[in-house]
């Protein structure tokens, strides 16, 4: 359902959006989102990693310095947690909790952003046989383009099937609801950075954003998306604490 993995630096339309990432496009005024190996842009280098199994889910957390060159720009703490549901083909929980542990750090209102994106497989682009839909109804790119919503669907052909990624906004993240930078092409990002104001994190301090992603079969309404969003909403609590 994502799009394949393309080679690092490749000549290929928008190489640096494998699959499901998180990048954002001014960090300190560092590129972090497109990928290109030269001053300006930066990159983003794994220090600690662990795995954990449970009953109910599986969790894979690290610890990582984003750099431009040999200058680190700041620190995150990342998690994915996946979890087995019987509403849902998979449901991935992601925290990310960005970290001012090098100086202050300005996080600038750029398009080129999410932190979270997803790029999916090219069967499923809504420019050809695929769809997108926010939890108002709206369709496309240019219904939910830089437009804030709740929640955001994309779906469309794999295989012999219909298939599609839903992303759930979390209540207590920055600018919630979020808003979107999802494309024809195939990308799919919230991002609340889009059109707005620098935002300023001091040395020393922390910001988390969580998201949920569904992994469903069938369109929005088959995979009943809005209910699951607010499955969310109601369980969000207990699941983070």
């Amino acid at each position: 359902m994502l799009r394949e993995p393309m080679a690092a630096y490749s000549e290929g339309e928008h190489p640096w959006q494998r699959g499901l990432t998180l990048m954002q496009g001014a960090i300190n005024g560092v590129d972090c989102w497109n990928e290109k190996n030269e001053p300006g842009f930066g990159r983003t280098e794994q220090d600690e990693i662990s795995v954990t199994n449970g009953p109910l889910s599986l969790a894979i957390s690290s610890s990582n310095t984003w750099y431009e060159g040999d200058r680190p720009l700041m620190g995150d703490r990342r998690t994915f947690r996946l979890f087995d549901s019987h509403r849902a083909s998979a449901v991935l929980d992601i925290s990310l909790t960005l970290e001012a542990r090098f100086g202050t750090v300005t996080i600038g209102g750029t398009k080129e952003a999410g932190f979270l994106g997803i790029r999916v497989n090219p069967t499923m682009n809504a420019s050809d046989a695929g769809l997108m839909r926010n939890a108002y109804g709206a369709t496309d790119e240019v219904g939910c383009w830089s437009l804030p919503a709740h929640w955001m669907d994309y779906f469309g052909p794999v295989g012999n099937e219909i298939a599609g990624f839903a992303v759930f906004d979390h209540s207590e993240n920055f600018r919630y609801p979020t808003t979107w930078h999802t494309r024809g092409y195939g990308l799919f990002a919230p991002n609340c950075w889009m059109f707005k104001p620098d935002h300023v994190l001091p040395e020393n301090e922390e910001m988390t954003f969580r998201w949920r992603v569904i992994v469903h079969v069938g369109d929005t309404d088959t995979a009943d998306v809005a209910n699951l969003f607010l499955d969310y909403v109601d369980g969000v609590r207990g699941e983070w604490e």
